[in-house]
């Protein structure tokens, strides 16, 4: 891994509460005491974590159906993301597994 990769996944506090809340939840997850101990390894496996959850959202077309909870949350922190497009009710629960994917997955690096 270069060094640049490295700095990619580390989590820097920042006086912004709702950072801050993000950066402990991250730690949380990874079950470690503060984000600033967070690895790579730690970084990535939590970040699929979340993924997974939110694809669990894929079998749900409304936030109210049992199962929605995720996709209920997504509205208000996700906005016109992809797990949540006006055309989320036309959709096949395997479109939505691969839309919430591609917008989960890491961008191709430019090194």
């Amino acid at each position: 891994m270069s060094d640049v990769s490295v700095h990619q996944y580390r989590v820097v506090l920042t006086p912004s509460p709702i950072q801050r809340i993000g950066a402990f939840a991250l730690a949380a997850l990874a079950e470690i005491e503060h984000p600033e101990e967070l690895t790579p390894e730690q970084f990535t496996n939590v970040v699929e974590m979340m993924t997974q959850h939110l694809e669990v959202t894929a079998d749900v077309a409304k936030a109210a159906e049992p199962g929605g909870f995720w996709l209920g949350v997504s509205y208000l922190l996700w906005p016109n993301s992809k797990i949540n497009p006006t055309s989320r009710g036309k959709q096949l629960p395997e479109e939505r597994r691969e839309w919430i994917r591609q917008w989960r997955s890491w961008p191709v690096p430019t090194e």
